[in-house]
């Protein structure tokens, strides 16, 4: 499976949005009003719901392989760099 860099880009950022603590939008503190502790909650289900799904070994296979193919290439470019200097 060919994965094309601007879809792993999205894949990367919905990680990081995804695993970023709901307690980050509300200042670090829980609500103590009814209706934004409930939204906090809903927030704190769906964001580990999210996560479970993220569980597939086939999708990190995929993507552990495509991130070793650009540090292999991000590497070779930081040592021919280097070695032009």
């Amino acid at each position: 499976m060919n994965l094309p860099l601007s879809l792993l880009y999205c894949f990367c950022l919905l990680i990081v949005n995804l695993t970023t603590p709901a307690l980050i939008l509300f200042d670090e503190e829980v609500p103590t009003d009814k209706t934004a502790r409930n939204h906090y909650l809903q927030m704190e289900e769906h964001l580990q719901s999210y996560k479970e799904a993220f569980v597939d070994d086939d999708v990190w296979a995929v993507l552990s392989t495509k991130l070793s193919q650009i540090l292999e290439i991000v590497n070779l470019l930081f040592f021919y760099s280097s070695a032009a200097d």
